[in-house]
């Protein structure tokens, strides 16, 4: 049985070897993800460690500015698979707004977890307003099915992702 320190110095020669903790692959992070309000994303990773993908949220600050959903996702992980952390952004309604996360994946309770800080920058009408630009918070996305979230929209119930209509 290994020290600590052991074990930190063999994940270090991992690192400097440029194999990583994957084998030279990037963390497992493609897929379908749901955040605690029922917002949805699907993740693609290239062996380049470049993230694509959608997001479709289940929440906004007033009724049309999330605009068009779904809305496109671009960003990186470490190509090599020697760390967890990754970044990525959508850009809301054309440029309107823009949020960008960083975060790190990890398996928690045995669940893989996507633990993530994000910034929300939007538009503002002049410089003595951009004190009040951005928003931030954090998030756990987690890949399991939660339940959706609905808005009334006329007399039917829309499904926020993907344009799916319930009555």
């Amino acid at each position: 049985m290994g020290s600590a320190r052991s074990r930190a110095s063999e994940a270090r020669s991992r690192e400097d070897s440029g194999v990583g903790k994957r084998g030279g692959q990037p963390p497992n992070i493609g897929g379908k993800w749901y955040n605690e309000l029922g917002s949805e994303m699907e993740l693609t990773v290239t062996q380049d460690g470049i993230i694509t993908g959608d997001y479709c949220t289940a929440v906004e600050s007033k009724p049309g500015a999330k605009g068009k959903q779904p809305v496109h996702i671009i960003g990186h992980v470490s190509p090599d698979g020697s760390h967890d952390t990754f970044g990525f952004n959508v850009l809301w309604k054309k440029g309107a707004s823009t949020t960008s996360w960083t975060g790190e994946y990890k398996e928690c309770e045995g669940e893989p977890v996507l633990l993530t800080t994000w910034l929300l920058t939007s538009e503002t009408d002049s410089c003595l307003d951009n004190w009040m630009s951005t928003r931030v918070n954090v998030a756990y996305e987690r890949p399991r099915k939660l339940p959706q979230v609905h808005l009334e929209s006329g007399n039917r119930l829309q499904l926020l992702c993907y344009g799916k209509l319930f009555s």
